[in-house]
């Protein structure tokens, strides 16, 4: 696994119920004050809403841009959040941060990819004629995403959990194909998270569960802080680049992926 600074980094977090997580980014050590703090973007759904909220920032001046976002908005409470940490080296517009959302069958849907496809092949897979989903930026991981979102009305599903998740898993392979690929995916109801098939940076998902008092959940690119006093009693489960913690941790398998509800995994493809 690639530890570099300049890398991505994916979290998906998934409760039982709504929570407001701490999540507090990190300088890179052997980075200077000249050079930018990793870019990121987060996006989750309010409670009892089916839209999301998307926050990004391209080029934070520094950590407390999303520490204070987490610290102070009162509506960063939810029971999914899906977050795309951008290397230090990277340079991205607001239209080409991620994760990206987009509207379909009466709810926000948010999408986050690691890696990098070829962008002439991804062009060679059709949005369809007069395309429902359309990129607004220049990205792979956008236009993947809407090729992506365009499989699943074709095929006139409406959530996650209409989906024949074997077919889902096909869609996610033929996208990987084109270079690599690990993705994050939600409807706001479930958080789906597929792994590269070559094994690039394979995400880690863990089932935490209360008391949270000792639970350390931390890595060299972000804390991860569940111990608000009114979510005490909240179960969860983390889907990371990297494990937050030494033990617990299992790998996604490559090529494959995983769906969870509710702080719950509910299917494993592999």
């Amino acid at each position: 696994m690639d530890d570099s600074p300049h890398s991505t980094h994916l979290l998906g977090l998934s409760f039982d119920s709504p929570a407001s997580p701490g999540l507090q980014l990190h300088r890179p050590k052997e980075e200077t004050e000249a050079l930018q703090v990793p870019g990121w973007g987060i996006g989750w759904y309010p409670p009892d809403e089916v839209a999301s909220v998307v926050v990004k920032e391209p080029e934070p001046r520094d950590e407390e841009s999303f520490r204070s976002l987490v610290d102070s908005w009162q509506r960063f409470r939810s029971a999914t959040f899906v977050c795309h940490l951008r290397g230090t080296t990277k340079r991205v517009n607001q239209a080409d941060a991620q994760p990206f959302s987009r509207t379909y069958a009466g709810r926000d849907w948010l999408f986050a990819h690691q890696g990098t496809l070829n962008q002439g092949e991804l062009r060679a897979l059709s949005l369809g004629f007069r395309p429902v989903f359309e990129p607004v930026g220049l990205s792979d991981s956008e236009r993947a995403f809407c090729w992506l979102l365009t499989q699943i009305r074709a095929q006139g599903c409406r959530t996650i959990g209409d989906l024949d998740l074997l077919e889902v898993r096909r869609w996610l392979r033929d996208l990987n194909e084109l270079g690599s690929a690990n993705f994050l995916l939600s409807d706001g109801m479930d958080l789906l998270a597929y792994a590269d098939v070559k094994g690039f940076k394979n995400p880690h998902y863990a089932r935490i569960v209360p008391p949270h008092e000792d639970i350390e959940l931390s890595n060299h690119v972000l804390d991860l802080d569940i111990d608000n006093p009114l979510d005490s009693s909240r179960t969860l489960t983390v889907v990371a680049t990297r494990p937050l913690s030494n033990s617990g941790w299992k790998q996604v398998p490559k090529g494959e992926l995983i769906v969870v509800r509710r702080g719950v995994v509910l299917f494993e493809s592999s």
